[in-house]
């Protein structure tokens, strides 16, 4: 078969407009063919006919973005941390781009649809430029509600309930979620399609038997999701406990979801950059979530946070206190004042304003908690 540009010249109006749309946000550094790299024919056209359409050099070019990351000082990072506050995050104005700094940044970035890494280059200077002048985030495609955002439906109820049942931060969940994301394809295929694993981390050899055992002991159906959920539970509090100590060991989502394989997983083959990017997209679904996966938790006084694991609400009023709330006088009571300092932390890291001492906000204010050094 002779291979055959059969594009309409809408279609090909449409291209051109779309790789001038995204080259004008994202700086290309290049464009290149399937043909460029195999011996293939697709896309069956000229890539060259677009090169000369974007910024860049039509060869390939190293990667010369800088960034701002963790660590770095000067007045760049004091312009960043302005920009931040510009945007609403109640951030001091200084020159060190702290820890605190990182993670607002992720929350910005989740918020804006890109890529959360923590670090502030060409993509997040462009669209924080774009909030403050009240641009809405770009939509590659819209959310259609089939089977294409399935993982986006599931995410953040299991996020909650991981953070809540396990003690580990919004970023650990997301790590567990960004591995099972991958094994699964997205809740897609619960059987390996060339192979004998089962379930969301695709359990294989004895893993996958005592999955089976487990599920028929306690009369639960193998593909539902309680029961997948009910086992990694299980797992995680037992024989796999060790992928726990590693979650909180890492420090960057990257690194999280990197080192939740290594000791959870222990797959032959890695594609870290997949289950990387299914964390990241776990994490902006629970940004997102806008309270519909919360529910009311018990208000029952217990001891201060212990390495930071906020479960009760006497814990959550002195992680509130810690981060600059102002709260006094309502011992352990779900009151006027710590309502008020919900929302105040609720607006400052753009989480659906409820005052409602809620599972996501717990998660939330752990991490926060836990990233300025509260203990």
């Amino acid at each position: 078969i002779t291979p055959k540009d059969t594009r309409t010249p809408d279609q090909k109006a449409a291209l051109e407009r779309l790789i001038r749309e995204l080259d004008g946000r994202f700086n290309f550094k290049k464009l290149s063919g399937h043909y460029e790299y195999a011996s293939k024919a697709c896309p069956s056209f000229k890539v060259d006919d677009y090169r000369r359409l974007i910024n860049g050099d039509p060869a390939f070019v190293a990667e010369t973005d800088e960034f701002l990351v963790r660590g770095d000082t000067g007045p760049k990072v004091k312009a960043w941390r302005q920009r931040l506050a510009d945007a609403g995050y109640e951030i001091p104005v200084t020159d060190e781009f702290d820890q605190f700094t990182e993670q607002v940044t992720r929350w910005f970035q989740a918020k804006r649809k890109i890529v959360i890494d923590g670090k502030v280059g060409a993509q997040t200077e462009e669209e924080m430029s774009r909030f403050l002048e009240g641009v809405p985030p770009f939509e590659a495609l819209p959310a259609t509600g089939g089977p294409a955002d399935l993982f986006e439906r599931k995410a953040p109820g299991i996020m909650v309930r991981l953070t809540a049942d396990l003690s580990v931060s919004v970023e650990d969940a997301a790590a567990i979620l960004g591995n099972i994301g991958h094994e699964c394809a997205g809740f897609e295929h619960l059987a390996q399609i060339n192979g004998s694993a089962y379930g969301w981390p695709q359990w294989d050899g004895d893993r996958r038997d005592a999955y089976f055992a487990w599920c028929k002991s306690k009369k639960v159906d193998r593909a539902s999701d309680e029961a997948n959920y009910g086992y990694l539970l299980v797992e995680l509090k037992t024989a796999e406990k060790r992928a726990l100590a590693a979650l909180a060991g890492a420090e960057s989502l990257d690194a999280k979801t990197i080192a939740f394989e290594k000791s959870y997983e222990r797959a032959g083959v890695k594609h870290y950059a997949s289950r990387q990017k299914y964390a990241e997209r776990a994490l902006a679904a629970f940004v997102a979530a806008d309270g519909k996966v919360t529910d009311k938790i018990a208000d029952k006084p217990e001891e201060a946070p212990s390495s930071g694991q906020i479960k009760s609400i006497s814990q959550l009023q002195r992680a509130l206190i810690f981060l600059g709330g102002k709260i006094d006088g309502e011992e352990n009571r779900l009151g006027p004042r710590t309502r008020q300092a919900i929302e105040r932390f609720e607006r400052l890291t753009d989480l659906p304003v409820t005052g409602a001492a809620s599972p996501v906000v717990m998660a939330a204010v752990q991490a926060v908690f836990r990233s300025l050094g509260g203990r």
